[in-house]
């Protein structure tokens, strides 16, 4: 199952890095690349049966309390 997921993740990166280099969004392409290597750690951990916190409750610290927005 891990190689499946390695394998599918080097998909994504071999059809979208060539056209983001390409282009010269280099902006584009660290931010593409935290979010594939977050999305790739999560995915590994949760392979490999790792217990793994509620994203629900990280969003909800990261808005309320990190950012200061209060919604209700």
């Amino acid at each position: 199952m891990v190689i499946l997921l390695i394998f599918l993740f080097s998909i994504i990166i071999l059809i979208e890095v060539p056209g983001l280099i390409q282009q010269k969004y280099w902006r584009e392409l660290v931010v593409f690349s935290l979010l594939l290597s977050f999305g790739f750690l999560f995915s590994l951990l949760h392979t490999i049966g790792v217990p793994l916190p509620s994203t629900a409750k990280i969003i909800a610290y990261l808005v309320r309390d990190v950012l200061h927005l209060n919604y209700q």
